[in-house]
């Protein structure tokens, strides 16, 4: 829980120096100069937020608080997601600009097709973040290339809709309940988790040389249920106890 907390602090601090910088600028007159810096904000905060979201998956799944104390363990965690925080940040970026532009526009015009234009964007994003459920988790989990992790992303959302979408539903509940918290937690941290570990329990149905279609989940939860044994209240208030 400390780590979670520790790991959303870092980017409330980041994310509120970005969103001080872009409020600042929108006091401004509108310029292209301007509607170019706040694009380059939106990315930049992007980039951050998935950085640190991979590099989060990583140390909670990977390390513990004596291997973060050794200098080797910090800079395998810095160096390990900066390429794919950039390429996730400026991807999921561009595809929420767009959307909001879209949105933007065919809500502007009245024409007869305005309604289907708009439920077809509302879809294709509805699409977008089924993939975006699993696409951090396939990565640190699977260490895939990022290209490769993108497919895969899509095709288990696809091949597991109802699962992903219950776990897209129960994210955003948990990132609701982050505002009580001011999100310190769960928070972005705490959300991550939950999404690398429900993905990680769907990915055992594709162990193996073919996909389970109807897996016996009992026996494939057989050995994580006896990793995580028997958990009271006071262990998930204080798991180190």
């Amino acid at each position: 829980m400390l780590r979670i907390l520790v790991i959303n602090l870092i980017t409330l601090l980041g994310v509120s120096l970005f969103v001080y910088i872009q409020t600042t600028l929108t006091a401004l007159p509108t310029t292209p100069s301007k509607i170019a810096a706040i694009t380059l904000i939106v990315i930049t905060v992007f980039i951050l937020v998935s950085y640190i979201i991979l590099s989060a998956i990583t140390y909670l799944t990977e390390y513990n608080w004596r291997n973060l104390i050794e200098r080797q363990s910090i800079r395998n965690i810095l160096k390990m997601h900066i390429r794919a925080g950039i390429v996730f940040g400026i991807y999921n970026a561009l595809i929420v600009l767009l959307s909001f532009i879209s949105f933007q526009f065919y809500a502007s015009i009245n024409q007869f097709y305005t309604p289907i234009a708009i439920g077809l964007l509302m879809f294709a994003f509805f699409l977008y973040l089924l993939g975006f459920v699993h696409m951090f988790s396939i990565h640190c989990l699977q260490k895939n290339i990022i290209r490769k992790t993108l497919k895969k992303s899509f095709l288990l959302a696809f091949d597991n809709p109802i699962y992903t979408i219950s776990v897209l539903i129960f994210a955003g509940i948990l990132l609701l309940l982050s505002t009580l918290t001011a999100f310190l937690f769960p928070g972005v941290a705490g959300t991550a988790y939950f999404l690398c570990c429900a993905t990680k329990l769907r990915l055992l149905k594709y162990e193996g040389d073919e996909p389970n279609i109807k897996p016996d989940w009992n026996v494939l939860l057989k050995k994580e249920r006896e990793i995580l044994g028997t958990r009271s209240l006071k262990n998930l208030i204080f798991p180190w106890k």
